[in-house]
């Protein structure tokens, strides 16, 4: 059960762009802010999706995400993938919190055609095929405590084991490092 008073953010991404400067992007007043941003799609539900194409991407702060601050996290998004997925295509990261080194701390991404999770020491967690042209419900869920990293697609769970490392604290959603 989503419990309110635990949640970090919530971002309902139905507010469009302003141009802050010519170089930054908010949305609305959600704390959202980009220099490569996404752009509205026509596949929207109730008008209000954005359009991330492999190389935009929003960043918003969020609180701390050590482990031992945050020893449960779960990070979910709905994804509408546009395209076919091939091993050749690289990672397409949906959600992505990285360390001070710049190395994903924990991570929800599209890697040859499958739902991935970055599962901290466990390695990459793969989960089922990514269904093109079709809404998904995507989310990973970390319990440091149980060293365990679930991920879930659509009501199909892919659980495995994890060890997190201290994240930065911002969130990038859509492309990872620019790319």
């Amino acid at each position: 059960a989503v419990r309110p008073e635990h949640l970090l953010a919530v971002y309902e991404l139905d507010e469009p762009l302003d141009a802050t400067n010519a170089s930054s992007y908010e949305v609305g007043r959600t704390g959202l802010t980009s220099a490569a941003p996404p752009t509205r799609s026509s596949v929207a539900v109730e008008g209000h999706a954005y359009y991330f194409g492999g190389s935009a991407w929003l960043d918003t702060p969020v609180l701390p995400l050590a482990p031992l601050e945050s020893p449960q996290l779960t990070m979910g998004a709905w994804v509408y993938p546009q395209s076919r997925f091939e091993a050749h295509d690289g990672v397409r990261a949906v959600l992505t919190l990285d360390d001070a080194q710049g190395h994903a701390a924990r991570a929800l991404a599209i890697d040859a055609g499958r739902w991935v999770a970055f599962a901290g020491s466990g390695g990459v967690l793969a989960g089922p095929p990514v269904r093109p042209f079709e809404w998904a419900f995507v989310a990973v869920v970390y319990d440091q405590a149980a060293r365990t990293v679930a991920l879930h697609i659509d009501g199909e769970t892919t659980s495995g084991e994890a060890f997190m490392r201290a994240g930065r604290r911002s969130l990038r959603i859509g492309a990872r490092g620019g790319a």
